[in-house]
This record gives C-alpha cells, sequence and structure tokens, in this order.
C-alpha cells in the first residue's frame, strides 16, 4: 500500500457520508427505543418539553403523552431511516425539530451549561448538514 492508495481511500465522500448517516442514526434510533422502554412517565414528561418552543402541552390532558410518542417515534423511526437512506429528508427535518426542542429544554433545565446542552444542538447541526447533503450515494433512496 502506497500513499496514493490510502490518499485515494480517504477521499470518497460516500463513505464519509455513510458513516455520519449511520452513526447518527444508530444513536437516534436507540434514544428512540429507550424512551419508550422507559414507560408513561417519561414519554409524558419528553411530551412537557414541546412547551418550551410554545406550543401547549397541558396536564391532565392527553396532549403530552401524545408530543412524547410523537418525539420517541420520531427518534426510532427517523433514526432507522437515516440508517437506510430511505425518506431521508423528511426524517431529517423532523429530527431537526426534535433536537431543536431538546437543545432548547436542556439549556433551559441546565442553566446554560453547555456540557449539557451541547449533546443535542450537535445532533441538531449534523442532521441540519444531512438535511442539505442528502443521504449520498450508498444509500436505498436514489435522488
Amino acid at each position: 500500500m502506497n500513499f496514493a492508495s490510502v490518499k485515494d481511500l480517504f477521499t470518497r465522500p460516500e463513505f464519509g457520508l455513510l458513516i455520519i448517516r449511520v452513526s447518527v442514526g444508530a444513536f437516534l434510533a436507540y434514544y428512540g427505543l429507550t424512551k419508550f422502554l422507559d414507560g408513561t412517565d417519561r414519554l409524558a414528561a419528553l411530551g412537557k418539553a414541546i412547551e418550551n418552543v410554545g406550543i401547549p402541552a397541558p396536564d391532565g390532558t392527553p396532549m403530552p403523552m401524545f408530543f412524547g410518542i410523537m418525539a420517541a417515534a420520531a427518534e426510532l423511526a427517523g433514526g432507522v431511516l437515516l440508517v437506510v437512506g430511505y425518506l431521508f429528508r423528511p426524517a431529517a427535518a423532523l429530527l431537526v425539530f426534535v433536537m431543536t426542542v431538546a437543545t432548547v429544554t436542556t439549556y433551559g433545565s441546565s442553566e446554560g451549561e453547555i456540557t449539557q446542552w451541547g449533546h443535542p444542538l450537535i445532533f441538531t447541526l449534523v442532521l441540519l448538514g444531512l438535511l442539505f447533503t442528502g443521504p449520498g450515494r450508498l444509500s436505498i433512496q436514489k435522488d
């Protein structure tokens, strides 16, 4: 193996995009699954987070549970769709919204501590970048 072949190996944007897409998608799918496995209290608490962006989810109504299920489902299904590269941009757009809510919520509850809200912010920004790039050549979706 010579320098030119090593250089050639690292000039394949489709592999870089695949690594980013699969790793981000797998983590988000896992996070969504764990929210379902944690039970209804976790889902309702998750759904209350939508209030941080001005959408009401009053206690005593089905709205917190509804929004919690939607957020967890978006992470689980959206993550899987990112991994396989299908319905890529709709999944990425929905996940940008979910992770924006997570960033705003974590920022508010952490008193601005970046070690807390930086994690969802990084996901938001990577997903936003993926929204612009698309799934790449190594995906189910060909666009």
